[in-house]
């Protein structure tokens, strides 16, 4: 079993509180995401991080892990 880091947790805690969140799910379209909802999860991240993701980053077909890993490196290169 992994550890998650202090930021991965985070992001995971924005996405269960902004989608119907079930076991398994590995896509934003499995939380049952649409494009508004990516949006505000989109937006939320942007403040919570203070990072620049863009408005087309993420789609219904986005893993799970793809988000962690596009905020983890975008945190990586803030200056």
């Amino acid at each position: 079993m992994s550890t998650l880091t202090p930021n991965q947790n985070r992001i995971l805690e924005i996405l269960a509180h902004s989608a119907d969140s079930k076991p398994g799910s590995t896509t934003l379209g499995d939380l049952q995401m649409d494009s508004l909802d990516i949006l505000d999860v989109l937006m939320e991240i942007e403040v919570e991080f203070q990072i620049q993701i863009p408005d087309d980053g993420w789609t219904v077909d986005t893993t799970i892990e793809a988000v962690v890993e596009d905020v983890e490196r975008l945190i990586g290169g803030k200056s």
